[in-house]
């Protein structure tokens, strides 16, 4: 929650400073997210970059490495009928990707205003009371996105929109080192190790 004895400028400072902390987390879901896509590809890292790079968009990137992951985790066939547990932990990390991938696009691209409730006040207009405090600086959709389509549900992003941001893109980060390193990494150490000669046949 902001502190209301702060002027619009600390205001402001503060928004940007969450919101380049919120932009900032997402170069480490990337790193992470390029990391499980090298190891699922098999390839060099700088052979598995060319591709990661070329594909535009986190999402699209998203979808690049869930479709190779696909090629790689154990099937329900594998599973006598029923879902791997790697296969449900790389399902959560992918569904979590799904649900804060839409907040990282309109912080990354959309305007950072103070609502004009605040200015009138701040200039000495109308209204005559104060507006919501925590709604003083917000991040609303751009004029070119509202005229898109439907985008009048949007609720501009405050402060504490930010905040819970921050804090599920890092747990989505952890979520997916710990899928990278204790399930997707052992079960391809697994694949590659030599069959002993009963398992051959």
């Amino acid at each position: 929650m902001a502190d209301p004895r702060k002027s619009l400028k600390e205001l402001a400072e503060e928004f940007y400073m969450w919101l380049g902390h919120c932009i900032s987390s997402w170069a480490l879901v990337e790193g992470e997210l390029f990391q499980i896509c090298r190891d699922a590809i098999g390839c060099r890292e700088d052979q598995a970059a060319i591709i990661y790079v070329r594909t535009p968009t986190i999402a699209s990137r998203l979808k690049l490495t869930d479709e190779l992951l696909q090629n790689v985790l154990p099937s329900r066939e594998d599973n006598h009928g029923k879902q791997h547990p790697d296969a449900i932990a790389w399902a959560s990390v992918r569904t979590k990707c799904d649900e804060l991938i839409p907040t990282r696009n309109r912080l990354a691209h959309q305007p950072v205003t103070a609502p004009n409730a605040y200015l009138h006040y701040f200039f000495g207009g109308r209204p005559d009371s104060k507006p919501e405090h925590n709604a003083w600086i917000q991040s609303h959709v751009g004029g070119a996105e509202r005229l898109r389509g439907n985008r009048k549900g949007i609720k501009p992003l405050k402060l504490k929109d930010l905040e819970h941001h921050l804090s599920q893109t890092k747990l989505l980060t952890e979520q997916m080192k710990e899928f990278r390193e204790k399930r997707l990494q052992k079960l391809l150490a697994k694949r590659e190790q030599p069959q002993s000669p009963q398992n051959q046949g």
